[in-house]
């Protein structure tokens, strides 16, 4: 997932749902995620977090429950060895 346009994830207020990130080679070669952990922001507060499930080499999921209506920042951080990545998406809660 690309950190250049945000995309946005809507959940409504008391919805618990998973949120799946796919890491993508731009050069096709096998991606081998060995660790990953979430941050979700407001602002600059951060409001909850933990490790990722790794499902699969390439594809973690979070199970996320906001807790009250707002913006926030979904934060991912993956380990693909050497390389550390991170991506982000929008929460919109209703």
């Amino acid at each position: 997932m690309t950190c250049g346009s945000t995309p946005n994830i809507r959940f409504a207020l008391g919805e618990r749902k998973f949120v799946w990130f796919k890491a993508i080679s731009k050069i096709n070669q096998l991606v081998t995620i060995t660790e990953a952990r979430w941050e979700l922001k407001q602002v600059d507060k951060i409001i909850a977090s933990g490790d990722c499930e790794i499902d699969g080499n390439d594809t973690v999921r979070i199970l996320l429950e906001p807790l009250e209506r707002g913006v926030y920042t979904l934060c991912v951080s993956y380990t693909v060895p050497p390389e550390v990545k991170k991506a982000q998406v929008s929460v919109l809660v209703n």
